[in-house]
């Protein structure tokens, strides 16, 4: 007998293509998948609820678990991780050379509460002493093609107001802005305007030292399954929970393939034994146990800043069948 009709959709990552491609079987579901770049997923997911498992980004799920609206229930799958320290960037001629030189600065980003940009409030307040209210903060598209449906939030005591009739990369620019939050480089960044850099120029060696000092990997994105459907398939959150993990340990195999290999970069090899060096074996866990660190910074976070109404657990956020993993 067949299992239920379960659609998902989630981006092409290698963590996921085992899933796509049928290497890995949902067991006991019929699967269609979608792949959509997250930033539609998102959208579509919050509008209407639209998959059955999609994927989540961490801060707008905490914030909807903490308001009691969220139509999704997560699973500890964590398809986008990163570290964020390399997407601050300043303007060289604003008396900027360190994190504690953003105080009193005004700095851009396309959404304030992408978790990106939590993250790295969270990085400037707990590790540099930088609080979200020293800063002003400027809501809009990074660049002339790229709309923002983003609100902009308020939050008691910070100044933050959209950006009006200008890009968030020409107004650093022309320094109307003095840095901006951005996981894409700033065009004018790429195009050699000589006063934007990264505000850390060795980003690589202090996003390693930051992971060794505290442990923390931050998740950006989680997978989530409707609850209606949960709540009459409880054990779906073990079965999907499982063939996420397998298929995600296929990817990770495969990056150790010498013979041929299947990563377009000369020495993925090298980079490997680099990260495991930092991370450990199980450099992108899944599962509640081994991220708890990383969790517990994005919840601390939220609530600090009074983006979640109020402090949330972090078993709140996942589904009841997987908090022992």
């Amino acid at each position: 007998m067949s299992g239920p009709r379960v659609s998902a959709c989630f981006w092409d990552y290698d963590r996921t293509r085992a899933l796509l491609d049928g290497r890995v079987r949902i067991q006991g579901v019929e699967p269609s998948f979608t792949v959509l770049n997250p930033v539609e997923t998102f959208a579509r997911a919050s509008a209407e609820a639209e998959f059955d498992v999609t994927e989540l980004s961490l801060s707008h799920h905490i914030t909807a678990v903490a308001a009691g609206n969220s139509a999704y229930t997560g699973i500890p799958v964590f398809l986008s991780r990163t570290f964020r320290h390399s997407i601050l960037f300043v303007r060289s001629d604003k008396g900027i050379d360190s994190p504690s030189d953003l105080k009193g600065k005004v700095i851009g980003l396309p959404d304030y509460k992408m978790t990106a940009a939590v993250v790295v409030r969270g990085l400037l307040r707990e590790e540099y002493g930088v609080a979200p209210n020293e800063i002003s903060w400027r809501v809009g598209p990074l660049g002339e093609r790229d709309g923002t449906n983003a609100s902009v939030p308020t939050v008691p005591g910070v100044d933050i107001k959209p950006l009006a009739d200008r890009t968030l990369d020409s107004a650093l620019a022309q320094g109307i802005l003095d840095g901006l939050i951005s996981v894409h480089e700033p065009p004018c960044l790429r195009e050699g305007h000589p006063h934007i850099r990264r505000l850390f120029s060795d980003w690589r060696r202090v996003e390693q030292e930051y992971a060794a000092s505290t442990g923390i990997f931050p998740i950006m994105h989680l997978v989530g399954i409707r609850k209606d459907i949960l709540r009459s398939n409880s054990w779906l959150a073990r079965a999907i929970y499982e063939a996420f993990d397998k298929a995600k340990q296929i990817a990770v195999d495969e990056l150790s393939i010498t013979q041929a290999p299947k990563i377009t970069l000369p020495w993925v090899s090298a980079e490997l034994q680099a990260t495991k060096s930092v991370l450990g074996e199980d450099f992108w866990p899944y599962g509640i146990r081994k991220n708890r660190k990383a969790l517990d910074a994005m919840l601390r976070y939220s609530a600090d800043e009074g983006l979640s109404s109020r402090h949330v657990a972090v078993e709140e956020l996942f589904a009841e069948e997987t908090h022992d993993l």
